[in-house]
C-alpha cells in the first residue's frame, strides 16, 4: 500500500467570488462545481469562463491542479461548453443511470476526445452506487484504464440519504484503492467528509480528499464557502503530514 504522505486536499468552488476570497490559503488542487445541481454539477458557462480567467492570472495557484465537474455522462450538461472545458486541467463526470446503458463506456471515450481532454478526464463511481443507478468499481476502474485517467473519485450520489462511510467500509475503500493502484490510477475520496476524518482517508492510502460542505458556512455544500474553514482544513492536512513524517 502506498504511503500517506502525499494526500493532497482538493475544494470544490462554485464561483469567481469564492475563489479570490480564499486568497492567501488556497488548497492543493482548485475545483469548480455547481452544487446545487448534484454532486458533480455544471456550472453555467458564464460562471466557468469567468473562473478559469480569474484562476490562470493567480500565481498563487498556477501550478495547482484546475479541475471542472460536468454533470452526469447521460444527461450532457456540458453541451456548448466544450472550449472552455478544455482550458482546466481535468473534468470530472459521473455515471448516474448509466448501469443498465450498455454504451456508457464508449460514450465516456467519447467524451474525452470531444472535451479535448485525453488522459484527464476523471469518471465517478458512487459509493450508493443503487441509488444512482451507476456502474460496479470494477466496470469504472476498466474504463478509467480505457481513458488512461490518472485518477478516480469516489464520492456519494445522494447527498440526504448518508456520507461516505455509510456506504463502505474501511475495508472496501482499501480494496479500491489497492486495485487502482494496480494499473497505476490515484484515488480521490469525497462524499461529505469532516476534516477529523483525514487521518481515516490517509491510513486507507487516498491520495486526493475532496471537500465543500466541511469548508462551507455551516458545514452546508450549498453555502458560501467560509475562509476559515478552508484554513483550518489546509492546517489540518499539514499537521497530519507532519506527524506522519
Amino acid at each position: 500500500m502506498p504511503t500517506p504522505y502525499n494526500l493532497k486536499l482538493l475544494v470544490s468552488y462554485e464561483n469567481t467570488a469564492e475563489l479570490v476570497a480564499s486568497a492567501g490559503c488556497f488548497p492543493d488542487w482548485i475545483d469548480l462545481k455547481n452544487p446545487d445541481r448534484g454532486s458533480l454539477g455544471c456550472p453555467a458557462v458564464e460562471t466557468a469562463e469567468a473562473f478559469l480567467q480569474a484562476a490562470r492570472a493567480i500565481s498563487e495557484i498556477s501550478e495547482k491542479p484546475l479541475s471542472i465537474a460536468v454533470g452526469e455522462l447521460r444527461d450532457k450538461t456540458w453541451l456548448g461548453m466544450v472550449e472552455v472545458i478544455a482550458g482546466f486541467d481535468f473534468a470530472k463526470v459521473g455515471l448516474a443511470n448509466c448501469d443498465d446503458y450498455a454504451p456508457w463506456s464508449q460514450s465516456v471515450q467519447d467524451l474525452a476526445q470531444e472535451l479535448k481532454l485525453p488522459g484527464h478526464l476523471i469518471l465517478c463511481h458512487y459509493a450508493d452506487r443503487h441509488r444512482a443507478n451507476s456502474p460496479p468499481w470494477e466496470q469504472v476502474l476498466e474504463a478509467s484504464q480505457r481513458i488512461r485517467s490518472p485518477y478516480i473519485l469516489i464520492d456519494t450520489y445522494d447527498k440526504q440519504a448518508g456520507r461516505i462511510w455509510d456506504w463502505c467500509t474501511d475495508r472496501e475503500l482499501r480494496t479500491m484503492r489497492d486495485s487502482a493502484s494496480e494499473v497505476g490510477i490515484q484515488l480521490a475520496l469525497a462524499g461529505s467528509l469532516r476534516l477529523d476524518e483525514f487521518v481515516r482517508a490517509a491510513k486507507l492510502g487516498v491520495d486526493v480528499v475532496g471537500l465543500r460542505g466541511a469548508v462551507c458556512k455551516f458545514g452546508s455544500r450549498v453555502e458560501t464557502l467560509c475562509r476559515d474553514r478552508l484554513s483550518e482544513a489546509s492546517e489540518a492536512i499539514l499537521r497530519l503530514l507532519s506527524s506522519m513524517t
